[in-house]
């Protein structure tokens, strides 16, 4: 997993955009909000009461906080709405598989199909657009690029981080929407219980200096045909906290990107054949190289060098702009090719 790269101040004002955006046509959030407070009091006329005065104190929040804040306000919320939903179910129960109407009332006020239906206003390709989150965070494997034309256009799936089954009160809120690929947000993750203190969310954290990616393999045996075959796996990082590597292998084993990488190996082999073709010495050719009769260098830095080797951005925070730029690095670093 690699961190959504913005700026805290940044991601503070997309927030705040997002949150003033859903105060107006066709959300009217707040507004839905004072109705919910009305209808749904006849849905449950006991346990009500106790939830609205939570969501509604806890509004603004709910929308704008942080991921590290998210887990608080589900603490306070949670409860109050299943002892609701429980009510609810008791005085009208739903039909076989349905949810409930309490429930239902919630979802019309954080609604999140409006969102990603909504063509006119601000929604979904407005919210990808402006997060410009061109590689799945979850896996590092999937381009997803947001385009809009009137001929097609495509966006990331937007995966609630906080299921929305379970917290609806959630299904809006911006730092619970994490872009992503197909495969991980509806194959791979789906509706499975991610918390901040089960999990890693990509707009706090990533997997940097917490679990790399590690082959078993250091030498040329591969390529000269004595080992058959090898594996990429997932190895903690010295020193890294533990609460971290658990979270860090809670994430990877949801998106099963040990087996996902194992389907990359072709990568690792050409690692293995760059490692032993780029030496110090031609990597410090190819730094120094100028163009011609201009005299300019052909590279403004390492970096630049280290991304025409390996094809792959190789800083830190510029993982993103590329699939396969974590997995190529880690293990580029452990053959001293990086």
């Amino acid at each position: 997993m690699v961190k959504i790269e913005h700026s805290e101040a940044d991601l503070k004002q997309f927030a705040l955009e997002h949150h003033d955006a859903l105060l107006l046509e066709p959300y009217n959030i707040y507004k839905k909000l004072r109705t919910f407070d009305f209808v749904a009091a006849r849905a449950a006329p006991y346990k009500h009461k106790s939830f609205a005065r939570i969501l509604k104190r806890n509004f603004r929040n709910i929308i704008l906080a942080t991921p590290d804040k998210l887990n608080d306000l589900a603490n306070i919320l949670k409860p109050r709405l299943d002892a609701a939903v429980a009510e609810s179910k008791r005085l009208n129960p739903p039909a076989k598989g349905t949810i409930s109407k309490y429930e239902k009332l919630l979802l019309k006020v954080f609604d999140y199909d409006l969102f990603v239906r909504e063509k006119k206003r601000y929604y979904a390709y407005d919210f990808a657009e402006k997060l410009g989150v061109n590689v799945c965070p979850y896996c590092n494997r999937q381009y997803t690029f947001t385009i809009r034309r009137r001929t097609g256009k495509t966006r990331p799936e937007l995966d609630h981080f906080y299921n929305k089954a379970a917290h609806p009160y959630f299904g809006l809120s911006f730092f619970n929407l994490v872009p992503s690929c197909h495969i991980c947000n509806a194959n791979l993750k789906r509706d499975k219980s991610f918390t901040t203190i089960s999990h890693l969310n990509p707009y706090s954290t990533c997997f940097q200096n917490v679990l790399n990616f590690t082959i078993n393999v250091k030498t040329a045996d591969f390529i000269n045909g004595k080992q058959k075959s090898f594996a990429v796996s997932q190895k903690a990082v010295d020193g890294a906290n533990s609460d971290m590597v658990t979270k860090a292998q809670a994430n990877s084993a949801v998106f099963h990107l040990q087996e996902l990488y194992n389907k990359h190996q072709d990568l690792v082999v050409e690692l293995l054949q760059k490692a032993y073709y780029y030496t110090p010495s031609r990597r410090e050719e190819l730094f120094n190289f100028k163009v011609g009769a201009t005299g300019k260098y052909l590279f403004d830095s390492p970096a630049e060098v280290n991304r025409f080797i390996t094809g792959v951005y190789t800083e830190v925070k510029e993982y993103g702009k590329r699939p396969m730029s974590k997995l190529i690095t880690d293990i580029g670093k452990e053959l001293g090719l990086l």
